[in-house]
Parts: structure tokens; C-alpha cells; sequence
């Protein structure tokens, strides 16, 4: 015997019908927005690794250190520009069996942060834009149309380049390591002389990589963990802080 559907059942379908079209189509709004805010808002992390040598007295010496940085175009509510998170820690090169130089996780210039700069969010010397200079990739982007295709155009970025000592972050020496305060700044854009040793440029190279940022500058230098200490005695202005050495959560 062949049953046949009521008009009773028809109309129970119907509506139930209609709400699981509703609810599928519900279900794509916010995969709908995760799309647009993947394609509008873009992350790309770039790994690399920068070594720096020069030569002491007539003797070769090199240091390098592997930072990560994270790109994000911002939101622009209130700030319009590219955006850039470091992890890593400063390096250092050195010059005797208790000196050296530390190539630190900053750059050359340093606006009064209450006036707006170019220089103060892109400057080409720091590790968030150091990568993207090298290779040639201008630094930052300027309008907000092409900030998303900015940062998606990083992930292209392979291989080693070269960088001049004009380059380099910022580089400093302390005549005291456990004085933050005996901080002298170095440049390498000509031999100079170093408490006594004679310093010479050689190379520099930044190489993209996969490997994981390094530790250990924090075993070099205690008194970057001593939270007591960096309160009660307060590092002056223009003198080394703890985010020069140390950006790694």
C-alpha cells in the first residue's frame, strides 16, 4: 500500500525548511566578515636572522641574532598606518673576552612622540623595517589603500641582502655592563676607536629564516629582570631601556 504525504505534513515541512535556509544563511555572515577582514587586514611574520662584522685591532669578529617581526595593517580608528610587532633580543659582537658591542632592538631616530613623523613609525633603521628595506620593499605604507597589499606583498620577501653600516639599528657599547647608564652610542660608518681597540666595519647581512628567535641576552645582563631595581632607580632620558635588549614575551 502506498502512503502519501497529508497536507498537514507539507505545511510542518515548509517552515522548518525555511528556517534551516535561515539559520545556513545566518552561518555565513561571520564567515562572510573572517574572509573580508582576512583579505582587508592581512598578518604576515617575517624571521630573520642579522649578522654584523668587523674587525678589532686587525681581528675579525661577528655577532647575529635571529628577530621576529608581525605586520598588520591597523584598523584606522585613530591610527592610520601599518603596524609592527618585534620579538627578539639585541645581540653582541664582540671586541675582547669582556667587551662588546650590542646591536640593540632600535632605531636611529626618536621624535618627540607628540609630534607626527614619518621617521617615528617607519624609520629604516629599526627591526620592524629593517626587512622590508633591505629588500627593497618601501618602508611602511603611506596611504590607506595600500596598506592591506603592503603587508601581503611581505610574504614574497626571501633570501640574504646586504646592508651598509648607515643601516644598522641602533648600536651601543656599555663601558659598564651592570651600569645601564654607562651607555656610549656607536656608529660604524667609519673606523673609530672603542676604549682603546681600533674598530672597523666589515659586512652586514640580513637573511630571511625559519628559525625561532634567540635567547640569552637577559643571562648577559641581569639587571634586565630586576623590575625592583629598573622601578626604584629609574632609567634616565636617552639611556638604555629594557625593550632595547629584551622584546620576547
Amino acid at each position: 500500500m502506498i502512503m502519501s504525504n497529508s497536507p498537514s505534513d507539507n505545511n510542518q515541512k515548509k517552515p522548518l525548511g525555511c528556517w534551516v535556509k535561515l539559520l545556513a544563511a545566518l552561518g555565513l555572515v561571520p564567515l562572510a566578515f573572517l574572509g573580508w577582514l582576512w583579505w582587508n587586514y592581512p598578518e604576515t611574520t617575517l624571521r630573520y636572522r642579522l649578522t654584523v662584522s668587523v674587525t678589532v685591532d686587525g681581528r675579525l669578529s661577528s655577532g647575529s641574532g635571529v628577530w621576529e617581526v608581525s605586520y598588520v595593517p591597523s584598523v584606522c580608528w585613530g591610527i592610520c598606518r601599518t603596524l609592527a610587532r618585534v620579538r627578539g633580543e639585541a645581540f653582541p659582537i664582540p671586541l675582547d673576552s669582556n667587551r662588546r658591542i650590542w646591536v640593540l632592538l632600535r632605531g636611529t631616530k626618536w621624535p618627540a612622540l607628540n609630534r607626527p613623523s614619518e621617521f617615528y613609525y617607519y624609520d629604516p633603521r629599526a627591526p620592524e623595517w629593517l626587512a622590508p628595506a633591505a629588500f627593497e620593499r618601501s618602508v611602511g605604507a603611506r596611504t590607506a589603500s595600500d596598506r592591506a597589499s603592503y603587508v601581503r606583498s611581505l610574504r614574497t620577501i626571501r633570501g640574504e641582502a646586504s646592508l651598509d653600516a648607515d643601516d644598522l639599528p641602533q648600536l651601543a657599547i656599555l663601558q659598564n655592563e651592570n651600569d645601564p647608564n654607562s651607555v656610549r652610542w656607536i656608529e660604524l660608518s667609519s673606523p673609530i676607536e672603542i676604549l682603546g681597540m681600533s674598530v672597523r666595519f666589515v659586512s652586514a647581512s640580513i637573511a630571511i629564516t625559519d628559525a625561532r628567535p634567540d635567547r640569552g641576552a637577559s643571562d648577559e645582563l641581569p639587571w634586565l629582570d630586576d623590575t625592583r631595581r629598573l622601578i626604584l632607580s629609574p632609567l634616565p632620558p636617552g639611556a638604555l631601556r629594557r625593550r632595547d635588549f629584551n622584546r620576547i614575551d
